[in-house]
């Protein structure tokens, strides 16, 4: 039966395509009212047309045809998740990690991840509370499979084969006994990745405030121990999949530039057969009951205390969720007045976040997150008592606001909003009388085990996240349950100058125009960057860009060309940036609710420097850059009046920043450690520390005259406009920078970056969890060579295509990624594998392992061969836009110090302006190429020989080859890390040993020869002890680094020299030595 999208209905559904999140009601529709319920139906952004329909056999399916899409996106959701986990904590995610893992169709394990990654595609997948979503992206071509693949024996398309292939996950997994095992292995590993993650123990310590008899309080990740016991497992992930994967309980959404029409016969050829089933009603409790609000939760912990207020809501309708979005507006202000106003300038706070999460249908939480200063901590029973000022007439401007958003959003986030209208006050009040008031709140308090200067025995203590905690009442005495809470009104957007009426025109205006491009009338131009005008002083770029909504995007930055480079000026910078953030933060609030986003980069490309960037409509583009740069430069002038106790704020929010590095997952915390070790003018977090801790304040003052008076400006303008707005835009900034009027032939100088020595060196991170993890990076060569950066392309291809190998064939670890990394003026090739069960010298072998089996590919292949398997699929890869994680390159992958707070980084529409802004801000000028990735030479490409690539191949990445250099980054070794992995791996064998037998094993101080001890040395009697003395049996002499061993005196880690210098090398040798000393 047809479906139509609505207003209200009886069903929430909540689908997910890579990049787009869609919140919508799917209702039944009586065909005869066709016409008198067209009104129902949302507003639609661009070019998206939509239909929803139901399968045969039910599946729903909501369909979007978008005839600019450069991919087909579709992801599936299942309406289950870890609420029906049972008695197995972490069954529902294992179902998810087995559904990979091959089907009756396709039974080779990741046969799916094998093929969509030779595609340029992505596939993942995540488990909440009540649902299972999975999600593939791929390009749109018409080219056959096999043109990726040439092993796979069909003609269809890519797109076609991919979705056929994503299908059969849900028609017939296989759930192979292997498999389940390798599998519970990567969980276990994902969960200890996990603990290192405040928000997830923040989300886990929600779970411990609810009922343990609600299912939301269960360990939903899992781990070893909560699935490897579990006799007859494969039964039990095979009746939950037949239990809850029924095509009724499933909903799909398909984005493509594919009509309507093909997009439908894709779902019906595809889903069509999946299975259904009687729907089985599932009761919906709220997560709190009465008795279970009105509670705090301490955790015990030695870092910066932080807590949460929780204001649970339950019994979801639509003018509740309108409601929460106001609330979450009011409380979230930084102007005078509000709530992060008056605990900042009581010292109770250095920051406060406001945000929602909708954990089920009908369960909403909002949070209020306040970063504690040790004052505020000791304060926290007034901080609960603390009113934000004064309530008042804060709808009309919300829903004008509202009108102008949905105009002037971008396309990519926008494809199912509704306006809101008509809220009453009354039920606003009647609302907020009952949810948001103390006694309807939790909190969650992380901090040392005194609170309010009362100390707190945390006598309780939980398994999975190892948290020392206890649950007491909240004091609620003296506070009026009965009153709203008052909040700030709200002062009058002087930015938003337009009546109703005008925006209704407005409205009017955007639907003929979205009428005429579904008509294929196009108004989108598109132009390479210019250079509009240069000098001693200034660059001026400008890039014309046109749709009806289309923004505009400024980015400048302000370049000392007298200040010498050292960690003291770096830090002085940022100091100065925290300063500037916290200012236009505050004064730029209502240009946020307009659209205008903002953010600041520091030193961006290793110099003294300041970049903005300001986003925005073009309508009111020049009165809010001028706004702004009023801002920036009232600040600076007033910078030698700043009040000490500000300057101090200034610098805890700077040192909270830099330590946040180290709360980052392993990869990332490997790529920042990989800039400090090829970049120039890069220095490590314990040196900015330090430096952070001497600094005065007559330094930054001393900076921001520098910038002021001695900088070159680089100025960049992309979207709707002229060259004469480009003119108007420089004489608005010169206010700042005074680019126009300088006299000076002093230089700028360019970025620059290391050239590694040839070697093997190796550099440690402390590690927070059990997890070993290696990083491997081998040097290619300069990126402005236009062969190294075409033959590595190929390589970054022949080295990748077949990484999940690792994973699927050596059960190696639980993340496994491989792509190319750009810096300044180098680049190379990267690897990284993390794991629980290997230590990082076990991990770096195997990669070296991998490397020789590539290269005895490359040669056993004849020149057919090689064209066929590697050279072709590469370059149909180059026609795929595959958006990873990470992008190649260090600068465009770097995230602001400040931003106002509806920027998004990883927006689409910034990704194209950040790719040419920083080939600018690199001085490279190669703006064909996207995402941070670099141009490739196609026709060189197609030229390249097995030979050539087979030379490249032996002399910088083989493991056998005397000439490459190699930086491997892995975690450091410590007796506390190797004893809670002897006890994981003890654990998860259902093994016991004495202590003493544990003394000797730390003793070894080598995981993988422990380990054989264990598996060869011991025989299991009773089922549980182990009987025998432990020995040492050897030592890996072999792989261990035994010479040229040097203790860094300011670095994050140690160094080490892993092969013989080569002597014609030694003056490298010196050079980065010196770098790495610190002198």
């Amino acid at each position: 039966m047809p479906i139509e999208i609505a207003r209200s209905g009886n069903f929430w559904g909540h689908l997910f395509v890579p990049g787009f999140l869609f919140q919508v009601r799917l209702v039944h529709k009586d065909t005869n009212e066709t016409k008198s319920k067209s009104s129902e139906v949302p507003n639609s952004k661009s070019d998206d047309q939509l239909r929803a329909v139901t399968l045969d056999n039910g599946l729903t399916a909501l369909l979007i045809s978008n005839p600019n899409m450069e991919t087909t996106a579709i992801s599936i959701s299942v309406n289950s998740g870890s609420n029906n986990d049972g008695d197995i904590k972490g069954l529902a995610h294992l179902v998810e990690h087995m559904l990979f893992s091959g089907t009756k169709e396709f039974r080779q394990p990741y046969f799916l991840i094998d093929n969509i990654s030779k595609a340029g595609g992505t596939i993942n997948a995540f488990t909440s509370y009540n649902q299972t979503n999975y999600h593939l992206e791929a390009s749109n071509t018409s080219k056959s499979i096999r043109n990726i693949n040439p092993q796979v024996k069909s003609d269809d398309g890519v797109v076609g084969y991919l979705i056929h292939m994503f299908s059969r996950f849900f028609k017939n997994p296989v759930f192979n006994n292997q498999c389940i095992k390798n599998e519970i292995k990567d969980i276990n590993e994902e969960h200890l990745a996990n603990l290192n993650s405040e928000s997830k123990r923040f989300y886990h310590c929600l779970k411990l405030l609810v009922s343990e008899t609600h299912s939301f309080h269960s360990f939903a990740t899992g781990n070893t121990n909560t699935l490897s016991s579990i006799p007859k497992l494969r039964k039990h992930l095979v009746n939950y999949f037949e239990r809850y994967y029924y095509a009724s309980n499933i909903k799909i959404v398909i984005k493509s530039s594919l009509s309507l029409n093909q997009l439908q016969k894709l779902a019906v050829m595809n889903f069509n057969d999946i299975p259904d089933k009687p729907i089985s009603p599932q009761l919906a409790l709220p997560f709190f009951q009465t008795y279970e609000k009105g509670n705090l939760l301490q955790v015990e912990t030695t870092k910066q205390p932080k807590m949460r207020v929780v204001f649970p809501i339950n019994q979801l309708n639509d003018s509740l969720i309108q409601i929460s979005k106001v609330w979450i507006e009011l409380l979230g202000q930084e102007e005078p007045g509000s709530l992060c106003f008056h605990l900042l300038k009581q010292n109770f706070a250095t920051e406060v976040n406001v945000f929602d999460q909708l954990v089920d249908f009908n369960n909403l939480m909002i949070f209020i997150e306040i970063h504690l200063t040790t004052n505020g901590y000791n304060n926290i029973k007034t901080i609960m008592r603390s009113p934000v000022k004064r309530i008042g007439k804060v709808i009309d401007q919300c829903l004008r606001l509202e009108k102008f958003e949905f105009i002037y959003q971008d396309n990519d986030d926008s494809s199912m909003d509704e306006l809101q209208s008509n809220l009453p006050t009354s039920l606003f009040l009647i609302e907020t009388k009952r949810w948001l008031n103390i006694r309807s709140s939790n909190l969650i308090v992380f901090g040392p085990s005194t609170i309010d200067s009362r100390p707190m025995k945390c006598q309780l203590s939980d398994e999975y996240y190892t948290l020392n905690y206890c649950v007491c009442r909240l004091d609620s005495k003296s506070v009026d349950y009965d009153s709203v809470p008052e909040f700030k009104l709200p002062e009058r957007n002087k930015f938003l100058i337009w009546s109703h009426e005008e925006l209704d025109s407005m409205l009017h205006q955007f639907h003929e125009f979205q009428g005429n491009m579904n008509m294929n009338v196009k108004f989108k131009i598109d132009q390479p960057p210019f250079l509009a005008e240069h000098s001693q002083n200034l660059e001026l770029w400008f890039k014309k860009e046109f749709t009806f909504n289309s923004k505009c995007f400024v980015s400048f930055q302000l370049c000392s060309k007298s200040l010498e480079h050292n960690c003291r000026h770096l830090v002085a910078v940022d100091l100065l940036c925290e300063a500037l953030g916290v200012a236009l933060a505050s004064s730029l609030y209502h240009s946020e609710k307009l659209g205008f986003s903002w953010s600041i980069y520091p030193s961006l490309n290793g110099t003294n420097s300041i970049t903005i960037t300001l986003i925005g409509i073009n309508m009111l583009f020049k009165e809010i850059l001028q706004e702004l740069i009023g801002i920036v430069v009232d600040e600076l002038r007033n910078l030698q009046s700043l009040p000490y106790s500000l300057f101090m704020r200034y610098r805890v929010g700077l040192r909270k920043r830099y330590k946040k590095l180290y709360e980052e997952e392993y990869l990332v915390q490997s790529m920042a450690a990989g800039m400090f070790v090829m970049e120039t003018n890069v220095f490590s977090i314990e040196e900015k520390c330090e430096t952070l801790e001497e600094i005065v304040l007559e330094e930054v003052v001393a900076i921001s005259l520098s910038l002021i008076n001695d900088s070159y400006t680089s100025i960049f303008l992309n979207g709707d406009g002229t060259v004469d707005d480009c003119y108007d835009i420089s004489h608005i900034i010169n206010r700042l920078s005074n680019h126009l009027s300088l006299d000076t032939t002093r230089k700028v100088n360019d970025p620059s970056s290391f050239q590694p020595i040839i070697g093997k060196f190796r550099f440690e991170i402390p590690a927070a969890t059990a997890n070993d993890f290696c990083y491997f990076y081998i040097h290619l060569g300069e990126r402005n060579n236009s062969y190294i950066r075409t033959i590595s392309k190929l390589l970054e291809y022949v080295t990748g295509r077949n990484i999940h190998k690792l994973k699927s064939e050596r059960n190696l670890g639980y993340r496994i990624v491989s792509g190319l990394k750009i810096f300044r003026k180098t680049m190379g090739l990267f690897l990284y594998v993390e794991s629980n069960e290997y230590s990082y010298k076990m991990l770096s072998r195997n990669i070296e392992d991998y490397l020789h089996v590539i290269e005895s590919e490359i040669e056993s292949l004849n020149n057919e061969q090689f064209r066929e398997q590697m050279l072709n699929p590469c370059l149909n890869s180059l026609e795929f836009h595959n958006e990873t994680q990470f992008s190649p390159d260090t600068v465009f992958d770097l995230l602001p110090c400040k931003a106002s707070t509806n920027f998004e980084n990883d927006s689409k529409s910034y990704f194209i302006h950040k790719s040419t802004w920083v080939q600018i801000l690199n001085r490279n000028y190669r703006f064909n190429a996207k995402n941070g990735n670099e141009e490739v030479d196609v026709d060189l490409l197609r030229r390249v020989t097995r030979v050539e690539l087979l030379k490249m191949f032996t002399l910088l990445v083989s493991p056998d080859s005397e000439s490459r250099s190699i930086i491997t980054i892995t975690n450091d070794e410590n007796s506390q890390r190797l004893s809670q992995k002897i006890n994981d791996y003890i654990d998860s064998r259902s093994l016991s040993i004495t202590s003493e037998a544990k003394s000797n094993l730390l003793k070894i101080n080598e995981f993988d020869i422990i380990k054989e001890v264990l598996e060869k040395r011991f025989t299991q009697k009773n089922g549980m002890n182990i009987k025998g003395f432990l020995k040492p049996i050897g030592n890996d002499s072999q792989y261990l680094y035994p010479s040229k061993q040097k203790e860094r005196t300011m670095g994050v880690s140690r160094y080490h020299h892993t092969t013989d210098i080569i002597k014609d090398q030694q003056d490298h040798l010196e050079r980065l030595e010196v770098y790495i000393s610190g002198q």
